[in-house]
């Protein structure tokens, strides 16, 4: 069961969390092929790939962590304990965010020291997250409340809540510069 995926910078190498077999896969994106699997956390779901190009992040839902990978050879790093049912990820400078849904928080880790801390209050369910192209602002989607939440990163507070239609969910990139 194919979950998260992301793609290197450069297009050649496709990251896919394999959520069933709670591993990642390096896929090669030109000979379209499985270039090594690795084992992560029960049922890894969200992936994210630093601003470096350097480190992979999975959100792992059922071990209520993020698992951490070196690049290019997926070599484990950390493993960092979140709250509960983490599922998705975004970074903002040294600051990694991962919406846990079942403590309605994000948890925020130290990228470099690879620890959790602290945790944010956002709405009811967060799911998908993305930094805004500021680098400043985080938005998380709250499913069961109806909103979408906007983390100072900086500060690591809410400074504003923004009502939406029924059932706010976003996975992946959806935040895109204005052209």
């Amino acid at each position: 069961s194919p979950a998260g995926i992301v793609v290197s910078a450069d297009g050649r190498r496709v990251y896919v969390a394999n959520r069933d077999d709670n591993s990642v896969a390096l896929l090669d994106a030109g000979k379209l092929h499985v270039v090594k699997t690795v084992p992560v956390g029960r049922h890894p779901f969200g992936l994210l790939l630093d601003e470096t190009g350097r480190r992979l992040y999975t959100a792992n839902v059922e071990s209520n962590d993020v698992s951490v990978l070196s690049l290019p050879d997926l070599q484990p790093l950390a493993t960092v304990k979140v709250g509960e049912r983490p599922y998705a990820l975004a970074v903002s400078g040294k600051k990694l965010f991962v919406t846990d849904q079942y403590d309605n928080s994000v948890a925020v880790i130290d990228a470099a020291a690879l620890k959790m801390t602290g945790s944010i209050e956002v709405g009811e369910y967060p799911e998908g997250i993305a930094t805004h192209p500021d680098g400043r602002h985080v938005y998380v989607a709250n499913w069961m409340d109806n909103s979408v939440s906007v983390i100072d990163a900086e500060a690591e507070r809410v400074v504003n809540t923004i009502k939406t239609g029924n059932g706010s969910r976003a996975f992946g990139q959806f935040m895109q510069p204005v052209q």
